[in-house]
């Protein structure tokens, strides 16, 4: 099975690169906003694009979008998503919601 960084950083790094073509990697911890200069479209585009080649949306009931920062944030949001037991992905769930609302 393929990692789910394997998907969401390459999506990301596309579009951030549409942005800075200077840009020739990105990190996990980098912030969406901040580091990246992604806007809200930007991410839009991002979740439409991991939605296609995923068949998954995480922000649909799981997570809030608004809580995703960081390409590790994206990650998570998909991963939860991906799992095959809707618990397994609880504490990873929290953890998101826990750092947004650390953020506020």
């Amino acid at each position: 099975m393929i990692a789910i960084e394997e998907v969401v950083v390459p999506v990301v790094l596309e579009i951030v690169k549409r942005k800075d073509s200077s840009r020739s990697d990105l990190h996990l911890d980098d912030k969406l906003v901040g580091d990246l200069g992604l806007r809200s479209l930007d991410l839009a585009e991002i979740v439409a694009v991991l939605e296609q080649k995923t068949g998954l949306d995480p922000f649909a009931e799981l997570v809030s979008i608004t809580s995703v920062r960081t390409v590790r944030d994206i990650c998570n949001a998909y991963e939860t998503a991906a799992a095959p037991d809707a618990d397994a992905g609880d504490a990873e769930l929290e953890a998101i919601r826990a750092r947004a609302a650390e953020r506020r």
